[in-house]
């Protein structure tokens, strides 16, 4: 089953784990960073890189996603036979 997202959510996408820090206002996407590590004395985050991701992409992955694990299934269904 899914989960919501919501701003401060970890995701991976394209093989890195971004930080979902904002919802665009139409609702059609959302932007993900990644942060430069802090140094010893610093407490803020500085963002390394800034992913804009939509909606259309977020469910054509999941779609990928649901595919591979149905594939992995039959795999094995097939195996036990």
């Amino acid at each position: 089953m899914g989960r919501r997202l919501a701003v401060g959510m970890e995701l991976r996408w394209n093989g890195k784990m971004l930080e979902i820090t904002s919802f665009s206002e139409d609702g059609n996407s959302l932007t993900a960073c990644t942060c430069k590590p802090r140094m010893d004395d610093d407490y803020s985050n500085k963002v390394a890189t800034r992913t804009k991701i939509t909606w259309d992409e977020l469910n054509k992955a999941h779609r990928e996603l649901l595919k591979q694990k149905r594939e992995i299934k039959d795999d094995k269904a097939e195996q036990e036979v």
